[in-house]
């Protein structure tokens, strides 16, 4: 999908030299998030899936949804079994000019909460900009 090709350009400027992480876009293999990383500086390794939606619902309490619902629902699950394992397995959604984290449990909601559920339910948000450096700690395992 080229938007979220977009976000991965972004991330990867974003987090150049904090980490080493490569774009997996396997078409055979269901599931695999988008990016694999680990962290530099002794950080852990892990994965993220990356979601870009280009608008928030005209309507507060109207969920969030993520396109491509079957090939989600294989995504989660594997985001919950390898996630349950590792503890390092995360979602970045954008939407619009929003940036929201997930960790791998609470993915499994994503697509079902508006957008201020979808503000609790992150580990990170960054209203309008990305914030390299929370971002980093946030994977990293820091509050």
């Amino acid at each position: 999908m080229a938007t979220e090709k977009a976000l991965w350009d972004t991330l990867r400027k974003g987090m150049q030299g904090r980490w080493v992480a490569q774009r997996f876009e396997d078409k055979l293999s269901y599931g695999i998030p988008d990016v694999g990383f680990v962290l530099k500086e002794g950080g852990p390794y892990g994965f993220i899936e990356l979601k870009r939606i280009r608008a928030f619902p005209k309507r507060g309490a109207t969920p969030v949804r993520i396109p491509h619902t079957n090939h989600w629902k294989i995504q989660q699950a594997w985001i919950e079994r390898v996630g349950g394992l590792t503890n390092a397995v995360f979602l970045l959604l954008q939407v619009d000019r929003d940036y929201f984290l997930f960790d791998w449990n609470a993915a499994q909601v994503v697509g079902q909460l508006c957008k201020q559920d979808l503000i609790t339910a992150s580990v990170g948000y960054w209203p309008g900009r990305m914030n390299y450096d929370e971002l980093y700690a946030k994977l990293r395992g820091e509050s």
